[in-house]
């Protein structure tokens, strides 16, 4: 319980530190969250966020460490706005459960992932997925998804736990900012 709570002060403490760093801004709260979640218990990842319509899905951040890899992200991107979105993403957004996928195959892997993301796979190879759904007011909004390209460390519950509420933390802060913007 204590490692629970400990988890939960670090998230909130973390995300109250993204959030004034970026103004509260939703677009680059994202960004930061991703770049922070690559360095930290990941080596890149991936926010898709759900349009408006609730049927579109868009990339609202990405982020590698490594700017070629950052790189080819972008440029697989520009080839249509579905290149990064994978089943894992799309099992988030209609369950809305985070899991976690050690990737034992890249062969395997292949069969998840749309077909333009095997480039990435053939220089960046992953070992692990997590991915976290992320709701806003009761629905679902998006998805976060990180991933390991050594494989020397897995996520563990600890880290599910830790990004689960990291996201929650900015989606509440992020709904809070967006309130006060209202009341003004």
């Amino acid at each position: 319980m204590l490692q629970h709570e400990h988890a939960d002060a670090t998230a909130a403490s973390e995300a109250d530190r993204l959030l004034v760093e970026t103004g509260a801004s939703p677009v680059t709260s994202w960004r930061a969250l991703i770049r922070y979640l690559a360095l930290c218990p990941g080596d890149a990842g991936v926010i898709h966020m759900l349009g408006h319509d609730g049927a579109s899905i868009h990339v609202g951040a990405l982020y590698h460490p490594v700017a070629a890899a950052r790189g080819l992200l972008l440029d697989l991107l520009a080839t249509g706005p579905h290149a990064l979105i994978d089943a894992f993403t799309l099992r988030a957004l209609q369950t809305g459960s985070s899991f976690r996928v050690p990737i034992y195959s890249a062969e395997l892997l292949r069969l998840w992932v749309q077909p333009e993301f095997g480039a990435y796979l053939d220089r960046y190879p992953m070992t692990d997925l997590l991915v976290v759904p992320i709701s806003s007011g009761g629905r679902r909004i998006g998805a976060l998804r990180v991933w390991r390209e050594r494989p020397d460390a897995g996520y563990t519950d600890a880290d599910v736990l830790f990004v689960e509420q990291l996201v929650d933390s900015i989606t509440c802060g992020l709904r809070l900012s967006n309130a006060r913007l209202h009341q003004i």
